[in-house]
């Protein structure tokens, strides 16, 4: 009996080894033809090739007043303004303007950091700064359409958030942070 059981383990050995010779590689066949290193690269430079284009179109120079207003009650309120040739000749808008405003510690002086500096403001105080910027603008009926992609290698999610400003019953989007 003892000579059976063994015959059979090494029957069963055979068999599992045979199949899985067999089907091990019929498993594991696509359909779909691999993609080479470098095609992957150039369906990415198609992607690359569309933003930068996109990008392009919708890129302007303006000139950028940012005022950081800590009031007496306790706020701090950030007002962007946009402005420049650009825009009027491309929106037909004078200026864009976006606030935010933020709760702060009622009576304290707190420190910001700016791209290009820091600063401590005390409540009641209001600071200006004016820079020439590049940015790149659009409405919400000119997205970039990354979804639209011809590429295979496309990625399937938005790379960019889009910050929103309103100017009376117009909305555009100005491209903000990259999205990781």
């Amino acid at each position: 009996m003892n000579k059976n059981k063994r015959l059979k383990l090494i029957v069963m050995l055979l068999v599992t080894l045979f199949f899985g010779i067999v089907l091990g590689p019929v498993a594991n066949a696509t359909s779909e033809e691999p993609v080479t290193e470098n095609e992957e690269s150039e369906q990415k430079s198609v992607d690359d090739l569309q933003w930068s284009e996109w990008q392009q179109s919708h890129t302007m120079e303006v000139e950028v007043t940012t005022v950081y207003d800590y009031k007496t009650d306790g706020t701090l309120k950030i007002t962007e303004t946009y402005s420049g040739i650009g825009l009027k000749s491309k929106f037909k808008e004078n200026e864009l303007t976006r606030s935010q405003t933020f709760p702060v510690s009622d009576g304290k002086e707190i420190a910001l950091s700016t791209k290009s500096d820091s600063l401590k403001l005390k409540p009641g105080d209001k600071k200006e700064f004016v820079t020439q910027k590049s940015v790149v603008i659009t409405t919400s009926n000119d997205p970039f359409e990354w979804w639209n992609s011809s590429s295979l290698a496309s990625i399937s999610y938005p790379q960019w958030t889009f910050s929103k400003i309103t100017s009376g019953q117009n909305t555009y989007y100005v491209v903000a942070d990259p999205i990781n």
